[in-house]
């Protein structure tokens, strides 16, 4: 985990924290309360996914560049060989 995941872990923590705190000590109904809670809870829920979908296309797209990067490098080898 790099340190910008790292910070957006910390971050959408500390929202969930913050978020919580703030509902239950404020004054409304409970089902009111609820509904509140489960909306912030929906919330984070799509932005942890949206952060795990991004995290994944990096690694993919690192994974394809290193791919390129050692097929190259094996042709450049067999090249090399052939001339010898």
């Amino acid at each position: 985990m790099n340190n910008t995941e790292k910070t957006l872990l910390a971050f959408v923590a500390g929202a969930v924290i913050g978020t919580v705190t703030g509902i239950l000590v404020a004054p409304d109904k409970g089902e009111k309360t609820r509904k509140r809670i489960n909306k912030g809870l929906n919330d984070i829920k799509t932005e942890v996914n949206d952060t795990i979908s991004t995290s994944g296309s990096k690694v993919k797209e690192f994974a394809n560049t290193a791919m390129e990067e050692i097929e190259k490098y094996g042709k450049s080898v067999t090249d090399s060989v052939r001339k010898n």
